[in-house]
């Protein structure tokens, strides 16, 4: 009988090795695979916010979605928010998605289980947490006037400083350069973390970014938009095209503000 011959001690060292190199080249491939995918859904979840969007317009004769506004707003249920979780863009907006919050919205952070859902929490993180952030300033408006240092989108702050928010269809230049969302971060315990309701543009009456994007700076100092995509965000824009923007595009003014396109400054800043 012949004896069968087992693997020597350098054979064995050679097969370690070449799967160590394999799973060496693996892992970064793999790690690619799933950055890719995620961008995708991120993709996708931006042109289900765009159509959910135009719908709201189209019932509300050509308004846009108010990105702050203390209106009344309820989950699948029937349940009523409360203010604050209200006033955000997520829950006004999710009857036009027929209420498919984890699926559009991409939550940050984890979702919570389904016997959660009703819970003042959970409607807490849908309001504040979704992957991407609305350009509330200068599309829809912000009723509160917070995140304009006080200008609402009303008649007495627009004789001053014009038309500076598009509220209505037909009203922007250029529908498919001007955000509408955006890849966006907020800071959790410290750390930054995927997701915020709103994003702001890099200038208002002065600039409001920091020179240069760093992934570990205060999210504020980047209008709370996160380059996570290969240092690209999603950009939805408001005539429902999504594009992947970097930081010299999202730089530019005339992707933010209407007023900003038509005097073609890529600089422009909100003056009287």
């Amino acid at each position: 009988m012949l004896k069968r011959k087992g693997f020597t001690l350098i054979e064995m060292l050679v097969v370690i090795s070449i799967i160590t190199l394999l799973s060496s080249l693996m892992i970064p491939g793999i790690s690619k695979l799933r950055q890719k995918a995620g961008q995708v859904r991120e993709q996708s979840a931006g042109r289900s916010l765009a159509q959910a969007y135009m719908l709201y317009s189209t019932e509300k004769l050509g308004r846009y979605l108010p990105g702050y506004a203390d209106v009344d707003a309820e989950d699948a249920e029937g349940n009523e928010i409360p203010h604050p979780m209200n006033a955000r863009y997520p829950w006004r907006l999710a009857p036009y998605l027929n209420y498919n919050i984890n699926g559009v919205y991409l939550l940050y952070p984890p979702k919570s289980s389904i016997s959660d859902e009703n819970n003042e929490s959970y409607q807490y993180r849908v309001s504040v947490y979704p992957a991407l952030g609305m350009n509330l300033f200068y599309v829809g408006g912000d009723e509160s006037g917070a995140s304009g240092q006080g200008l609402k989108p009303i008649p007495s702050h627009e004789e001053i400083f014009g038309k500076f928010c598009v509220t209505n269809v037909g009203q922007a230049v250029s529908p498919s350069n001007l955000i509408l969302f955006a890849s966006s971060q907020h800071e959790d315990q410290g750390e930054n973390a995927p997701g915020f309701h709103k994003v702001t543009s890099p200038n208002f009456t002065q600039p409001q970014w920091g020179s240069s994007w760093n992934p570990k700076a205060n999210p504020s100092e980047f209008g709370f938009v996160d380059l996570r995509w290969d240092d690209r965000a999603v950009t939805v824009m408001l005539d429902g095209s999504v594009r992947m923007m970097d930081e010299s595009e999202l730089r530019d003014m005339r992707h933010w503000s209407n007023l900003a396109a038509q005097a073609n400054d890529p600089d422009w800043k909100l003056s009287r």
